[in-house]
């Protein structure tokens, strides 16, 4: 059965992340490949409204600007962390299996590089 698992869904498992953690993180994910992404496919207005709806989930009102740095990857995951468990969670770990699972590969090669 472990073998059916992907890298990512192992580290899940390993961190006992739950199904609402799991999105949180992949939305941060997808928040960091946007901010992080020179080439996006649609118009900058598409990506700012993308960026904003991301970041909606992350920061408050006030704190408008994120810096797309691994040591802030790593506090906003910690943040969800804090709110599904007690198992601390490493960015770069996170990183590597969700870019050995086929997701987020930009994230590793910007953010570990």
């Amino acid at each position: 059965m472990d073998e059916l698992l992907s890298p990512f869904d192992k580290w899940c498992d390993k961190y006992e992340v739950n199904n609402q953690a799991q999105l949180e993180i992949i939305n941060l994910c997808g928040l960091f490949i946007l901010l992080l992404s020179d080439d996006f496919p649609g118009t900058l207005e598409e990506k700012e409204k993308m960026t904003l709806n991301f970041k909606r989930d992350f920061v408050s009102d006030e704190q408008q600007h994120i810096e797309p740095t691994l040591e802030t990857f790593q506090l906003l995951l910690t943040n969800i962390q804090q709110k599904h468990c007690s198992v601390e969670w490493n960015a770069k770990e996170l990183i590597r299996a969700m870019a050995a699972s086929g997701r987020a590969v930009d994230l590793k090669e910007k953010l570990l590089a």
